[in-house]
């Protein structure tokens, strides 16, 4: 094809044609520009589509990583309120206000060894904002969402307890009494499977420390204000998580939104 246009183009010069020669340069300048225009205009659709690929990928994994946090996020408020519970029994029979044998309340007490922690799975999010695939995202306001909530502080309860529990309730209850035995089966955190048979048990009746009586832990003011704080911290933390589960449903459900059927 371009020998063809060629051989025309030096007719037309040799045979002193000079205004057909212009109007076929110009003729062959503007086929070329359209061809290069449609090249261009051809690139970029493969482009769009190759982007809306990338994007329905992030999305299915932005959903997958939510709805999976969403899962675990519900498995911890439910561990919390056993805590709240916990905390408030103990806090009862401390206060006279109901009765309970040392085994029952030992064990209800050992939540005060435990605690509640999220941690948001910012892998995916991370990764497109690290690489900017992040701009395939065409819905802007999506977009906003996922920066609002992915930078988002909410760790502040989480932390609190955190350091409440190993500074202050760890090294105090270590001296006070025998560390309580946690009855992991009471809890969801058990993940591994593993059982309070898997682990090695002491008669503690052997020692010459004698374990403390509930009569002993009403006498103890830091007991009972170790209690307070903990369903402060709990109740906090519960009621946080369920502020961030509400914007997690609301988040998935944008996603889902722009997520094409197959």
């Amino acid at each position: 094809m371009i020998k063809f246009f060629r051989k025309i183009r030096y007719n037309l010069m040799e045979t002193g044609k000079t205004k057909r020669y212009l109007k076929y340069a110009i003729g062959e300048i503007t086929l070329v520009v359209i061809g290069i225009l449609i090249a261009l205009q051809i690139n970029n659709w493969n482009e769009k589509i190759k982007h809306s690929e990338e994007e329905q990928i992030i999305l299915k994994k932005l959903s997958t990583d939510i709805k999976n946090d969403i899962k675990f996020l519900k498995l911890q408020i439910e561990n919390g309120k056993t805590h709240i519970n916990d905390y408030k029994f103990c806090l009862d029979v401390l206060s006279a206000e109901r009765d309970s044998n040392l085994e029952e309340f030992n064990q209800r007490f050992s939540s005060t060894m435990l605690m509640v922690s999220f941690d948001i799975n910012k892998t995916t999010f991370n990764g497109i904002t690290d690489s900017r695939t992040i701009d395939y995202i065409k819905n802007n306001e999506l977009v906003d969402s996922l920066n609002t909530f992915y930078n988002n502080n909410y760790k502040g309860w989480d932390s609190a307890n955190k350091d409440y529990t190993r500074n202050i309730i760890g090294p105090y209850l270590m001296k006070f009494n025998f560390l309580p035995i946690v009855n992991y089966d009471r809890f969801k955190y058990n993940t591994g499977g593993f059982s309070n048979s898997d682990f090695s048990q002491y008669n503690l009746s052997k020692f010459e420390v004698k374990p403390k009586t509930i009569s002993d832990f009403k006498k103890d003011v830091f007991i009972i204000n170790l209690l307070r704080q903990r369903l402060f911290l709990t109740e906090g933390q519960i009621f946080r998580y369920n502020s961030l589960k509400d914007n997690m449903e609301r988040l998935l459900k944008l996603i889902q939104q722009e997520i094409k059927d197959d």
